[in-house]
């Protein structure tokens, strides 16, 4: 796989996508239902989208599938608990750093010797789709890409995807409260051939 795959336009509707996301329930690592959904990540998440919004989450799974399919990376796995969608949001004093979304001791893990666990999960791929119009677009993300750090912007409504075993961080968050800070949605999937 190329470095990381950017889709802009992702949502025909993305304001509503975000206006749902604004009235949903999050939780932070301490109080998640689901320790797997969130580990140590330093904002707040919400339950997988396919628990609340079976048309929402039906949606991302197809453009998706179709998305990587195209790329020629496979397929998505079909089973709910490998392809995983959540509502994030992080706020202007979220703390953040350097991670991998795999656990550095999985054995599947070929990319050895950094730190920072981050969201400790055998899936694949990660990604996100940022849903703040009107932000300052350098608070995106940071990829390290052989000892490149390469900076994708935070455009509305563009879905970033990368593999789970990419060093990245946060490349900035702003906000105080769930309508003004980094709303974006959390992508986590496995594939088949």
């Amino acid at each position: 796989m190329k470095k990381y795959i950017i889709e802009d336009n992702f949502f025909k509707n993305p304001r509503l996508i975000r206006m749902k996301g604004l009235f949903k329930k999050y939780y932070n690592k301490f109080n998640h239902p689901d320790k797997t959904a969130i580990n140590d990540f330093p904002g707040v998440r919400t339950v997988d989208i396919s628990l609340f919004d079976e048309k929402l989450y039906n949606f991302c799974f197809t453009k998706i599938n179709n998305i990587i399919q195209d790329e020629g990376i496979g397929k998505l796995n079909p089973d709910v608990m490998q392809s995983r969608f959540h509502y994030s949001l992080t706020f202007s004093d979220t703390p953040y750093c350097w991670h991998y979304d795999v656990d550095p001791q999985d054995p599947f893990n070929n990319a050895v010797g950094r730190k920072g666990n981050h969201f400790a999960t055998n899936l694949e791929y990660a990604g996100i789709i940022y849903l703040n119009d009107k932000v300052d677009t350098t608070y995106g993300t940071k990829i390290l890409w052989n000892d490149e750090v390469l900076e994708i912007e935070n455009i509305f409504n563009r879905l970033v995807i990368y593999p789970t075993t990419t060093f990245h961080t946060l490349n900035g968050t702003f906000g105080n409260n769930r309508y003004d800070s980094r709303m974006v949605i959390t992508i986590f999937f496995n594939v088949v051939q």
